[in-house]
């Protein structure tokens, strides 16, 4: 019985580290891909300013 449990909770603890990872990569990603898109818009505004100046 004491094994069951032991196993049960080391798989928990493995799922909830695996979640977890998972989550903070997602969320690492996300934020990268959000900061290129900030940099990609913010230079192409710039970009088309530039052009409509001319």
């Amino acid at each position: 019985m004491l094994g069951l449990i032991v196993g049960l909770g080391s798989t928990a603890l493995a799922l909830g580290l695996g979640v977890g990872l998972a989550l903070t990569v997602g969320l690492a990603l996300g934020s990268l891909a959000l900061g290129l898109g900030l940099l990609i818009s913010d230079a192409s505004i710039k970009y088309n300013v530039h052009e409509l100046t001319d």
